[in-house]
């Protein structure tokens, strides 16, 4: 039986933060709530998630985005060029950080090649390539403190 409105209680999934935080200051124009879509990056503090919208922006062009999500760049001020150096930036790191993207990436689309299978975080083995990555990440930025001439 489906829950009532009234029934309904947050289940914060194992990525979401307790209490359940919002995000609107890591990208500008872009939002993570742990209680909306899931967790999901978001166009501003809307329910569209970014990526809904990616795959067509990419192959059928800006005019389909707008067309599907009439507000998104009258309500949202998100438009074509901020999705452009949105997706630039995300895919500018380089050495250990670019590495943590793909490996990010890669769990990610293993894990949602089946609707049966477990999310990647909820998998041993993903957890440990995803922890392995952070760690490198970590270990960079370390040693890069470490150096004589840090900052």
């Amino acid at each position: 039986m489906a829950e009532t409105a009234e029934e309904w209680v947050y289940q914060p999934r194992p990525t979401s933060r307790i209490p359940p935080e919002e995000s609107v200051d890591l990208y500008p124009g872009l939002c993570v709530h742990d209680t909306r879509v899931g967790g999901s990056i978001t166009v501003s503090q809307s329910r569209l998630p970014v990526w809904a919208i990616v795959g067509m922006a990419i192959t059928g062009g800006w005019d389909k985005v707008v067309d599907s999500w009439n507000y998104i760049e009258a309500e949202y001020d998100w438009t074509d060029n901020d999705m452009a150096n949105f997706l630039r930036d995300l895919t500018e790191p380089r050495g250990e950080f670019g590495r943590l993207l793909l490996v990010l990436a890669d769990v990610e689309r293993q894990a949602s090649s089946s609707s049966a299978d477990p999310a990647w975080y909820e998998q041993a083995q993903m957890r440990d390539r995803v922890r392995e990555q952070m760690r490198r990440c970590i270990d960079t930025l370390d040693r890069m403190d470490a150096a004589p001439d840090a900052d």
